[in-house]
């Protein structure tokens, strides 16, 4: 047994070894909380219904706080949000169908999925483009207008239809619903059965709770690419359900979608990969709509 002199100079020092042990706990949590459930980079999905074939694909890039603020616009006069020393992930999603196409561009903070700047451009009536800055009291935005004369110039050259600066709704502290694809899989590779993520729409910002729903057996054939190595599967594939849906009460929860589709939404998030296997949800035009993969590509 110690002497009473030994005891006493450890209890002395057991909250400093407390507290350190607290700090390097922290530290090791928080470096990159919102990754550890991905480990997909680059997806392609597919949906069918009728004759009617759509296409989409999701690209997740991490960015240094260099690049990614190199990438965001200055808004004379105003706040925007940092890119915070962690750096930020730039999501880029493709979508196209009959008529349509859409390029949808995020970037939110690495550490918690704040979401910094939205671009989406569409092809519908000579060009939309569309640009959002997150401010640090609400958020700023552009509409541009494709035509004729514009032709062959940067979306952000276009001629301007409309720009406001917006503080009806605080959008700090929330993310885009891209986001969502990262959370979905950190819950469930989580403990948790359920969480809430703030997600900004163009007027606000909309609470969306995330339930785990259980597991699945799918046989949705796709092609997984690691290291180069390409391999087909179609065979059963077990993935976990999410649902996602907008907290009672909202007024404005038809703002919410995701890969077009709106309303309860269900991803089936892959076991392995952690990316989404499969999407149900509803097309505001054609009724309940059900998205596959084809193809997952991981780190």
């Amino acid at each position: 047994m110690a002497p009473a002199c030994e005891r006493c100079s450890v209890l002395r020092w057991l909250p400093v070894l407390q507290l350190a042990c607290a700090i390097v706990f922290s530290i090791t949590a928080r470096a990159d909380p919102v990754s550890s459930g991905r480990d997909w980079r680059h997806i392609e999905l597919e949906a069918r219904k009728f004759l009617l074939v759509a296409r989409s694909s999701v690209t997740v890039e991490a960015q240094s706080a260099e690049q990614a603020t190199s990438q965001l616009v200055d808004v004379a006069g105003q706040r925007a949000l940092a890119v915070p020393a962690s750096g930020a992930w730039r999501i880029d999603a493709r979508s196209s169908a009959p008529g349509a196409n859409s390029h949808v561009t995020v970037w939110l903070a690495r550490d918690n999925l704040q979401l910094l700047q939205r671009e989406r451009l569409d092809s519908i009536q000579g060009g939309r483009y569309k640009l959002t800055r997150i401010l640090e009291d609400g958020s700023y935005g552009w509409q541009r207008r494709g035509s004729a004369a514009a032709r062959g110039t940067a979306p952000r050259d276009w001629p301007l239809k409309r720009e406001r600066l917006h503080r009806a709704v605080r959008t700090g502290d929330c993310t885009d619903s891209l986001g969502l694809l990262l959370l979905s899989a950190d819950l469930v590779r989580s403990e948790r059965v359920r969480s809430l993520a703030r997600v900004c729409t163009d007027e606000g910002a909309l609470d969306v709770a995330l339930t785990l729903q259980g597991d699945a057996r799918q046989r949705i054939a796709h092609t997984r690419v690691q290291r180069g190595l390409r391999t087909r599967v179609e065979s059963e594939t077990v993935c976990r359900r999410v649902g996602m849906a907008v907290e009672n009460g909202a007024q404005n929860a038809d703002d919410f979608r995701l890969l077009g589709l709106t309303g309860r939404l269900q991803v089936c998030v892959d076991l392995e990969t952690g990316a989404p296997l499969q999407l149900l949800g509803t097309e505001p035009m054609l009724g309940e709509f059900r998205i596959d993969a084809t193809l997952i590509e991981t780190d």
